[in-house]
């Protein structure tokens, strides 16, 4: 599962994928207006005397050309969309696969200090309880020495 911080980090991805098409949508769009603008001055410049028989004419090409233009625009937005879409989720998808090796990796990891830190405690438990027998021995051989003196001295 995706964390709040790479929630917001493929949130974060996702509007600046999107600000940057549509950047890109609104300088092509731009572009395109300019280049009919350019087209329709040039053609008016030839049609100053014609223009009150060709207005209506005109306006009706326009009217259409930009419905036309606008239809593509809408079906170039929503493959770029969709194309958006498909490589998030891929990206999405390799980002949780990775995730997931990783997690595996740390999951093994993380047994085999546990096993290693098992048998520590097993070599440390061992050592006090060498360490509770010596002393014990080490009293007892100080009460014999103290009673074989005790001894030495009766019998001398």
């Amino acid at each position: 599962m995706l964390d709040q911080r790479d929630l917001e980090l493929l949130q974060k991805m996702m509007e600046f994928v999107v600000d940057s098409r549509m950047t890109e949508s609104e300088q092509r769009m731009d572009s395109g207006m300019v280049g009919l603008e350019q087209k329709m001055d040039f053609g008016m410049v030839g049609l100053e005397q014609k223009m009150d028989s060709g207005m209506a004419e005109l306006e009706q090409k326009m009217d259409s050309g930009m419905a036309e233009l606008e239809q593509k625009m809408d079906s170039k937005i929503a493959e770029s969309e969709q194309r958006m879409d498909s490589k998030l989720a891929e990206a999405e998808n390799l980002l949780l696969e990775e995730m997931d090796r990783m997690q595996t990796n740390l999951s093994k990891h993380i047994e085999k200090i546990d096993w290693r830190l098992d048998s520590m405690q097993h070599d440390i438990n061992a050592c006090k309880l060498e360490a509770g027998t010596l002393d014990l021995l080490l009293k007892r051989i100080d009460r014999l020495e103290s009673r074989l003196e005790e001894l030495e001295k009766k019998t001398a």
